[in-house]
């Protein structure tokens, strides 16, 4: 069973690649193979008595150029080979499908590539995927930096609104500060006058006992005038 399923997926894949050939033909003429015999004789005549022009190889392709030639008692066929080559074969030697062995190591080059062709894919994917992994890694960065940006904004706006709310206070305090040496100055005038009455009334004091003064000079040696004679009497 081991060697049975690689031979049937070869003969799959034989079959595969024979039906390509056949459906990529760009030529005019129907193409054939040379029959399973190790060489077939190419001559220049439908006949055994024409002369022999070349001798093809087993599996080698081959171009029918009268496809009218193809009827069930024809005996001779006229083909020619991919390299312009002429001539007539015998009905057996020309095949529809290559031998055996043409079509299996057909089916190796076809499955050859197709695992060089699978490599290749295979590296595309690795290469893809790193490239999926790098951009993930970008948008993740992208993703931070936006958090980032987000944050700072946030932080800036409230920062502009307590430096708002810094410049309200300030001209307040200014404000403030005005009426304060408004004050300031009313209360110097005011101590001015203040001091200027003390000086006044400090003046109209001593005014007043100086009066006194005067005046108890004046009364006293009178009184002490009068005892003297009472008690003289």
């Amino acid at each position: 069973m081991v060697l049975f399923k690689p031979f049937v997926t070869l003969l799959c894949v034989t079959l595969s690649i024979t039906g390509m050939l056949f459906s990529t033909v760009t030529f005019s003429q129907e193409v054939r193979y040379v029959s399973s015999k190790l060489t077939a004789a190419l001559r220049a005549g439908g006949g055994m008595n024409y002369r022999i022009v070349n001798f093809l190889e087993s599996g080698t392709r081959i171009l029918i150029t009268d496809p009218n030639a193809l009827t069930p008692d024809a005996e001779w066929i006229a083909v020619e080979t991919e390299n312009g080559k002429q001539g007539w074969m015998k009905r057996e030697h020309v095949a529809l499908t290559p031998p055996p062995y043409e079509a299996l190591s057909m089916a190796e080059t076809a499955l050859t590539e197709l695992k060089a062709q699978s490599s290749e894919q295979n590296s595309e994917i690795k290469m893809l995927k790193d490239k999926i992994a790098e951009l993930e890694g970008t948008r993740k960065g992208l993703d931070q930096a936006l958090t980032d940006v987000k944050t700072s904004y946030e932080t800036l706006k409230q920062t502009s609104a307590e430096a708002v709310e810094l410049k309200d206070d300030n001209m307040r305090l200014a404000k403030q500060l005005e009426l304060i040496k408004i004050k300031l100055e009313e209360v110097k005038v005011d101590n001015k006058q203040l001091k200027d009455n003390k000086y006044v009334d400090g003046i109209s004091h001593g005014i007043v006992a100086v009066v006194i003064g005067c005046l108890l000079a004046l009364i006293l040696p009178r009184f002490s005038t009068k005892k003297r004679t009472s008690g003289w009497d």
